[in-house]
């Protein structure tokens, strides 16, 4: 038995050996092809090629060739929207030190990108309401004109942390359940 699996390893040795001498260029890029591009628009390198694997373009004298690639997942954030367009209003409920707060949440979204934003007390004890109010002012600067797959929240906006706690997991619903 120790035998035919010391026979087996070194048939498998030779062969990754002979493997490893074959003439074939192994940093070969993978260029997609292409069609060719007018001469008027080329640039002449000064050599007979060039390639640079790194960019996915290649270049001859007299001709350039450019490829480019993309992985799925930038295909797919160019081409597809990942929320539906429409207004989001939802009213939101949780506990503060003053009680149970209702807060009215509305977001905008148009091609992916948020193009209004607000927070409104529905009932709400005068504390909650100033945090309330600062966190709506600082809504603009924080998401207006933003993506709303990207948006980075903080945990406390304006020192609110229950409000902005509330408005994050409203953007977080608002993606899952409103694919487009």
């Amino acid at each position: 038995m120790n035998k035919l699996l010391m026979v087996l390893s070194l048939i498998f040795s030779a062969g990754l050996l002979v493997a490893g001498c074959s003439n074939a260029p192994t940093d070969t890029p993978n260029v997609p092809e292409t069609p060719d591009v007018p001469a008027e628009n080329a640039e002449d390198s000064g050599s007979a090629a060039n390639e640079n694997p790194t960019d996915g373009t290649a270049s001859t004298t007299g001709e350039v060739i450019v490829a480019e690639t993309k992985n799925a997942a930038d295909v797919h954030d160019e081409t597809l929207a990942a929320v539906a367009d429409g207004t989001y209003v939802e009213n939101v409920n949780y506990m503060s030190p003053g009680g149970m707060d209702t807060i009215e949440i509305t977001v905008v979204v148009e091609n992916d990108i948020v193009t209004d934003a607000e927070i409104k007390p529905v009932v709400a004890d005068p504390k909650s309401q100033t945090f309330i109010a600062k966190v709506n002012a600082a809504l603009p600067d924080l998401v207006i004109g933003k993506k709303i797959t990207e948006l980075d929240l903080p945990e406390q906006i304006s020192g609110s942390s229950l409000t902005s706690a509330a408005f994050a997991k409203q953007i977080e619903d608002i993606i899952a359940e409103n694919p487009a």
